[in-house]
């Protein structure tokens, strides 16, 4: 029988509440902990994204997006015959480069369009075509990386790789080609092969020549279909960090949403064409239930592919024994590895309680304490972990005293991430009404109340918030939920978005989530 010995909850490592600062650098240990100590969600198969079966992730902020896409490139590069490679929206592209975007796809949209003369910058901007250029871009980076060429030496090859250097040549530092009035400028050292429009516009004593951008993207493609593959290697491009802006900065916000709508149709048209002319590349986004929401809204169908090669990360489980969790299983697997035990049976049940010696806190079992304490989510559960371990770190378990010791710091910074989704729709001072409507009020409340305390809380100054609104999206964040009577059962009924409730009852009372309580005062 394997002997457990405590340890301060000091020197037990939970891990990070965002999984890549968990991977960064090279440590191995690091590594191997966290394929340890990985759960994957039951409905989810990771071989059916090392085929191409799926390509989406999706679910709620937290719930483990990046996480998976980390495990996913682990379990790949198991295999020597596969390559990845990771592209991070938010951290790789700047607000210079989402800027410069922005205007280029409005000139290469006006172009083929000979709208030049009319365009406006609120144009409904068109990125496909500038994130399709990036891609095979990506694949030709990849292969310079890696010392790998994927295609026969031909002369197809030749074609398309001196097409596609002519431009990037120009400027190989650059994430996108610069692009100005819907033209691109060509290396004439280097003229693409049996491209017909090369001379369509030269400029006089210049070394470049101008072609129409949306032209020199359709002649690669066309060519890259005509490539013969020419090894066993695999590339996989994993995409994560999709989000928006903040709406207080609408149209960096609106240039957002299309961007990211266009870069998941062309993921789509990609992984299609990599199907059909059996190439080895396979792209996987991982993006956010919210910003698909704010993305269905602005046009073109998203919503047919997504559901046939996406996949949802989701952990509320109906019914069952909460100790079995997965949730549960998470701090289980946790605290195995900070005792470095196997996971059998006698050893999770011992772990659990002696770790957790008190079996109730606050009248409800420790499990269903900490599960309603959180947003069904593996970063609210380290959290609530490493504030325990940064608070306590001289106790040796988490007791009562230590719960209620981080109530308070635990519903603050739940509170923070809360905001940061709610900044995406609201500006700082709508958003310190709406705090100010919640501190020190009532946990549970009717649609009508709500209003009333609205309006008399903004009575210092001018309120013009669609209340509907405001529940909905406070609805869709986790900050309320219902709380009704089922007159069916004669007994409360809890309805949250993070539940898999996806709309708010307006007609229902509603309350505060629970691990809110403390920073409202409620």
């Amino acid at each position: 029988m394997e002997e457990i010995v405590m340890k301060k909850l000091g020197d037990i490592y939970f891990g990070h509440t965002d999984a890549k600062n968990e991977l960064l650098g090279s440590d191995e240990r690091k590594r191997a902990d966290f394929e340890t100590t990985f759960l994957k969600p039951a409905n989810l198969k990771i071989d059916s994204f090392q085929s191409g079966k799926k390509y989406y992730i999706y679910g709620l902020k937290g719930t483990g997006k990046t996480a998976l896409l980390r495990y996913i490139d682990i379990q790949l590069r198991k295999d020597k015959s596969n390559e990845t490679s990771f592209v991070l929206f938010k951290s790789d592209f700047s607000e210079d480069d989402k800027q410069g975007l922005g205007r280029q796809a409005a000139m290469v949209s006006a172009v083929d369009y000979n709208q030049i003369r009319e365009l406006k910058q609120e144009q409904n901007n068109d990125f496909e075509l500038v994130w399709r250029w990036f891609f095979l871009n990506r694949i030709l980076t990849c292969m310079e990386e890696k010392n790998i060429c994927f295609f026969r030496n031909d002369n197809e090859w030749m074609k398309f790789r001196r097409h596609m250097d002519a431009l990037r040549t120009s400027d190989n530092k650059s994430i996108f080609p610069k692009i100005k009035r819907g033209m691109v400028a060509i290396c004439a050292k280097f003229p693409p092969l049996g491209f017909g429009e090369v001379s369509a516009e030269i400029e006089s004593g210049s070394d470049n020549q101008k072609v129409k951008f949306s032209s020199f993207v359709h002649t690669a493609e066309e060519q890259f279909g005509k490539l013969h593959i020419d090894t066993n290697k695999r590339l996989y491009l994993l995409l994560d960090e999709l989000e928006l802006g903040h709406i207080n900065k609408k149209k960096e916000y609106d240039r957002d949403v299309k961007i990211i709508r266009d870069l998941i149709i062309v993921a789509n048209k990609l992984n299609s064409l990599f199907r059909e002319k059996k190439f080895p590349f396979y792209i996987i986004v991982s993006v956010r239930s919210e910003v698909l929401s704010a993305v269905s809204s602005i046009g073109k169908e998203i919503n047919k592919c997504i559901e046939d090669f996406g996949a949802l990360i989701s952990w509320h489980q109906y019914g069952g024994d909460e100790k079995e969790h997965p949730l549960i299983k998470l701090i289980v697997k946790r605290l195995l590895l900070a005792e470095n035990l196997e996971e059998t049976p006698h050893n999770i049940k011992t772990v659990w309680s002696e770790y957790f010696p008190d079996e109730h806190i606050q009248k409800q079992s420790v499990e269903r304490y900490i599960l309603h304490n959180s947003w069904y989510r593996p970063r609210d559960i380290i959290r609530f972990l490493n504030l325990a371990k940064d608070m306590f770190p001289d106790h040796d378990s988490f007791s009562h005293n230590v719960f209620d010791g981080i109530r308070k710091t635990y519903s603050e910074r739940s509170w923070t991430e809360c905001l940061e989704e709610l900044k995406v729709h609201y500006t700082q001072n709508e958003l310190e009404i709406i705090e100010d409507a919640f501190t020190g009020w009532m946990r549970s409340f009717s649609m009508d109340l709500f209003v009333k305390r609205i309006h008399d809380i903004g009575k210092g100054g001018s309120v013009n918030l669609d209340i509907r609104r405001v529940l909905s999206i406070l609805y869709n964040v986790g900050v309320i939920g219902n709380k009704y009577i089922d007159e069916n059962f004669k007994r409360h009924k809890f309805r949250f978005n993070f539940r898999g409730d996806k709309k708010i009852l307006h007609d229902k009372d509603m309350m505060v989530h629970n691990a809110l309580y403390p920073y409202f005062s409620l």
